[in-house]
């Protein structure tokens, strides 16, 4: 598995490797105070009802999380990946995809924003396209963060020409081989792991569409985009989308995508 961290890949051999038609990753980072009643509702929801797996991949939390992930797991039949330090959320995430086994991948946080019920709503588009993006209809956030957002969505829309409305969204049905593709190449990004993901799936004609999904407010208290960092966030974010389409346009990469 080319891009996935050594630890990760030494602690994946001892998952269970059961074929299964889809598998449910959630990754988690100090989430102790809300991740039980995701992961309920996430089995109650679809795991218990299409015998999907849940792949909980932990990013070395210091709030109690992974006591609280090791109950659960004595409750529900979860797939565990704890790590004893963090990696941050680009890695965490490709080490998740990475580590599927399932059909298809279902791909959402953990903080509890996205609704478990909608994933319907994409599991009707299977067939019809690689990837099924939840659009989120209304953004429960803060102004400054929908700003962030909205942002970096404008300007990689104009680098790449992006035909999506919501590419940051993190809730995301993809069918395995996919998700394991352009997982394994993404490496830039650390605070937008899935904006340079639906760019590279684009530039790749993998086909994706968009449906309508709720957004509610956030039930966890860890934070990436707080308001102090945002000049930092947006360096790293502008700096990304320029070292990502620099590669992208490389002479090499253009003979490749007109062949």
């Amino acid at each position: 598995m080319n891009g996935i961290s050594k630890p990760a890949l030494r602690r994946l051999k001892c998952l269970n490797k059961k074929a299964t038609k889809l598998t449910v990753v959630v990754p988690v980072y100090n989430e102790a105070d809300s991740i039980a009643s995701t992961i309920k509702e996430l089995y109650d929801e679809i795991a218990s009802r299409i015998g999907a797996e849940i792949l909980v991949c932990e990013d070395g939390s210091t709030d109690g999380t992974k006591e609280v992930l090791k109950d659960l797991a004595k409750e529900f039949p979860i797939q565990l990946i704890l790590e004893p330090e963090r990696k941050g959320y680009l890695q965490a995430v490709k080490d998740a995809l990475l580590a599927t086994q399932g059909e298809y991948v279902l791909f959402l946080d953990s903080d509890g924003q996205y609704l478990p019920v909608d994933f319907w709503k994409l599991w009707e588009q299977t067939g019809r396209a690689d990837i099924v993006i939840g659009q989120r209809m209304r953004r429960v956030e803060s102004t400054y963060r929908r700003l962030l957002s909205k942002g970096l969505h404008l300007i990689a829309k104009l680098l790449f020409d992006l035909p999506y409305k919501d590419t940051t969204s993190a809730f995301r049905l993809i069918r395995r081989e996919v998700a394991h593709d352009i997982a394994q190449a993404c490496r830039y990004m650390k605070y937008s792991f899935w904006t340079e993901f639906t760019i590279r799936a684009f530039l790749k004609n993998y086909a994706s569409i968009e449906v309508p999904v709720s957004y509610r407010e956030r039930v966890g208290s860890s934070r990436v985009y707080v308001l102090l960092k945002t000049p930092k966030i947006v360096l790293s974010q502008l700096t990304a989308l320029y070292r990502l389409w620099k590669e992208l346009n490389a002479p090499s990469q253009r003979e490749t995508k007109s062949s």
